[in-house]
C-alpha cells in the first residue's frame, strides 16, 4: 500500500531518505505516446500516467507569442527567430530537423543587439499554474519545470542560433561572441523562470534543464 502521495514521494527521496516505493517518472515521444495508448486501451496520456503509477506530472507553458512563419516548404521558424526547422519522417515517427542558422553571418557580438530575442511573456506562465491547479484538485504529484517551455538548454539553443560547426570554431576564434550569444540565452531563461515562480512557485519542485554535450565517443567539449 503507498503511504505517500507521490510529492511527498519525490522530495523525500530528493532529500536521501527513505520511500513508501521508489519514485517514478515517465518521458515519451509522440509515437510511444500512441502505442502505449493503444496497447492500454486509453484515451489520454494523463491515463497512462495514472496507470503506470507515474509521480511526477510536466506541465508546460503555452506559446502565446508572436505568430510563427511557415515557409512554402512547411519549414518554419520557431520562437527563437530565424531559427528554421523542417519535419523529417523516419520509420515509425518524426522529428524536427534545424536547417537555417540565423546568426551564421555575424562577426562581432555588438550585432546581436538588433536580433528579435524571443520574450519570456510569450509563454503563458498562468496557464502553467492553472495546470497545476487542476492536477492538485485529484492527487498532489510533483511538478517539474520542463525546458522552460522550450527544447533545448543554454548552449543547445546558443548553437541552434549560431550553427554547430561555427560555434565550435567560435570558441577558439571569437570567445567573447560565443559568450554573449549564450549571456543572451540565459537571460532570456532566468526572466522566463521568473515569470514562472511568480505565477506557481509554491508547487514547482523540480527545475529541469538539457543540453547534449556528448557523442557516441566521449564529450563535445574537452575538459
Amino acid at each position: 500500500m503507498n503511504s505517500m502521495t507521490p510529492r511527498e514521494r519525490v522530495l523525500t527521496a530528493f532529500s536521501h531518505q527513505e520511500t513508501d516505493r521508489v519514485p517514478v517518472d515517465f518521458i515519451a515521444t509522440a509515437e510511444a505516446w500512441a502505442r502505449i495508448k493503444r496497447h492500454l486501451g486509453v484515451a489520454d496520456n494523463e491515463a497512462v500516467l495514472r496507470y503506470l503509477g507515474v509521480d511526477l506530472r510536466h506541465p508546460r507553458q503555452p506559446y502565446v507569442g508572436p505568430r510563427l512563419h511557415y515557409h512554402h516548404d512547411g519549414s518554419w521558424n520557431d520562437p527563437w527567430g530565424g531559427i528554421r526547422r523542417r519535419r523529417v519522417p523516419y520509420n515509425g515517427g518524426a522529428y524536427d530537423e534545424i536547417v537555417a542558422h540565423p546568426l551564421t553571418k555575424i562577426t562581432d557580438a555588438r550585432e546581436l543587439a538588433d536580433y528579435p530575442w524571443p520574450q519570456p511573456e510569450w509563454w503563458n506562465a498562468e496557464d502553467l499554474a492553472e495546470q497545476i491547479r487542476v492536477l492538485d484538485q485529484d492527487t498532489v504529484y510533483a511538478i517539474a519545470l520542463e525546458e522552460f517551455g522550450d527544447p533545448g538548454g543554454i548552449f543547445e539553443c546558443a548553437w541552434y542560433l549560431r550553427g554547430m560547426e561555427r560555434f565550435f570554431i567560435d570558441m577558439i576564434e571569437r570567445p567573447s561572441l560565443t559568450f554573449e550569444i549564450m549571456e543572451h540565452v540565459a537571460d532570456f531563461f532566468i526572466g522566463m523562470l521568473e515569470r514562472v515562480m511568480e505565477a506557481a512557485g509554491d508547487r514547482v519542485d523540480l527545475i529541469w534543464t538539457s543540453d547534449d554535450i556528448g557523442h557516441q565517443h566521449g564529450p563535445l567539449i574537452s575538459e
